[in-house]
């Protein structure tokens, strides 16, 4: 597999925990893999979901396609632009009765979406052992980045791709 392959892989990846975090209204599993910005957006969606006594529904997810469109360096990080083509029902539901409100329950919807990646140019090899910056205890790169340890989620901006800009979800 070349490196294009194992990154088009990982950025499907990312983007399908990201459905799924929006659709728990939890964002602990893929918090490292976003940037500040992103969370907060996400959050603030999921909290205005969770005052609205709903949930959003992303039903059946998949990526139906997934294209590199541009690489180039920009200041201290390697850029990646991608367009991926989803596929998903998008509806919500009454949190507390869990009967159907809104949206498309009833068929999938294909979507694209332009995504930009970024990775520091002097980030580590992912080989390496990365430590929790809070207590020291190993962390598995390519999991959560939440320590077991201290519970501290750790960014994987040091050591890995960083999604920073989501369109149309």
């Amino acid at each position: 597999m070349n490196e294009d392959e194992m990154l088009i892989g990982k950025f499907s990846n990312i983007f399908i925990k990201l459905i799924v975090g929006i659709m728990s209204n939890d964002l602990k599993d893929i918090k490292h893999y976003l940037s500040s910005d992103l969370i907060n957006r996400y959050q603030s969606m999921i909290d205005n979901n969770i005052a609205n006594h709903e949930i959003r529904c992303l039903d059946e997810p998949n990526v139906k396609q997934i294209n590199i469109e541009k690489r180039e360096n920009e200041d201290d990080f390697e850029v990646i632009h991608i367009n991926l083509v989803s596929r998903y029902m998008d509806y919500y539901i009454d949190s507390d009765t869990m009967e159907y409100k809104r949206g498309n329950n009833s068929s999938r919807v294909e979507i694209s979406h332009d995504l930009i990646f970024k990775k520091r140019i002097d980030a580590l090899n992912n080989n390496n052992v990365i430590k929790c910056p809070s207590c020291g205890s190993n962390l598995d790169p390519n999991n959560s980045g939440y320590c077991n340890y201290c519970g501290v989620i750790n960014s994987a901006e040091k050591y890995d791709y960083v999604l920073y800009e989501v369109t149309n979800l």
